[in-house]
């Protein structure tokens, strides 16, 4: 018999073979590449793949990139942040009470009558001077207490002038600038020796913690009392001690002012132990309300 032929199968090439994974899934944690087909699969993508010479590679296709869309959760990371306008640096817990106690002793001085009588210029603005005010320490709660105290009870004060000079005031700026910020007013600060350059025309004068009982061949503190006396017709002055304001009255006094001398209720001591009897050395511990008598000034040397 004519014996059968069995055909040989036919076989494909190696290279035409098809792999035997067909797709890859990854997780999707970036953007594909680009040129790569993607279908979402809820946060998945699908990369078709082909097998060349036994390794997988990505099939290039001309194919627009589909960006899965993004989970509710995600949405807010995509939000531009807000513009945040920045704040003054916050004064220290010291500087804070300092603040505490001169915002009393503004409101004391308030009710005492100590604003009543002077009178704003010409244009409504009333001008204060603030000799020997070293670093303004007191500037925030200054501010404070004319804006939200002072000018609501004067509707003839339009505008508030602070003349703040001392010899050395180092960081006055920045402290005037975390005090509030008001178009009614306005802080001039220079630098300058009150014993020899007099200070502006002022309608008061507050002068914080003199030293009247240093005393110098050239007579330093003497000519600084007449410089500031000069300024204004009114002038309030603390001392810590009760030796410090009774020669500042001294030489009030021999400048031709009305003196009285009263105790702050609510001075400032220096540390949780110290004394706060009169003898006591205390910030804001001594009040000296100077006026010049109607039609009087102050001598000059």
């Amino acid at each position: 018999p004519k014996p059968t032929v069995i055909p040989k199968a036919t076989v494909m090439p190696q290279a035409m073979t098809m792999p035997a994974q067909v797709t890859q899934v990854t997780q999707v944690t970036q953007r594909p590449m680009p040129g790569a087909p993607v279908m979402s699969m809820g946060g998945l993508q699908q990369l078709p793949t082909q097998q060349f010479a036994g390794q997988p590679r990505q099939m290039p296709a001309p194919v627009p990139m589909v960006i899965p869309a993004t989970r509710p959760a995600e949405a807010s990371s995509t939000v531009a942040a807000p513009q945040v306008t920045m704040r003054p640096p916050t004064l220290s817990p010291q500087m804070q009470m300092m603040n505490e106690h001169f915002m009393k002793l503004m409101r004391l001085l308030l009710s005492g009558g100590a604003f009543e009588g002077i009178q704003p210029d010409a244009k409504g603005e009333l001008r204060i001077n603030m000799p020997f005010c070293g670093s303004f320490s007191e500037a925030p709660s200054l501010a404070e207490f004319i804006l939200q105290e002072l000018l609501p009870k004067r509707p003839d004060v339009r505008s508030v002038r602070i003349y703040g000079a001392d010899i050395m005031m180092t960081g006055a700026e920045s402290i005037v600038s975390s005090g509030p910020q008001d178009p009614r007013l306005h802080f001039d600060l220079k630098v300058s020796d009150l014993s020899e350059e007099p200070l502006p025309p002022a309608a008061l004068v507050i002068g914080l913690h003199p030293q009247p009982l240093t005393k110098t061949p050239t007579l330093i503190w003497e000519r600084i009392f007449e410089n500031v006396i000069r300024s204004s017709p009114r002038c309030i002055f603390t001392c810590w001690m009760k030796a410090e304001v009774e020669e500042a009255a001294k030489l009030c006094r021999q400048l031709g002012c009305n003196v009285s001398v009263s105790r702050n209720p609510a001075p400032l001591p220096e540390c949780v132990s110290t004394s706060t009897g009169e003898e006591a050395s205390m910030r804001f511990h001594w009040i000296l309300h100077a006026d010049r008598a109607p039609g009087g000034q102050a001598p000059a040397r």
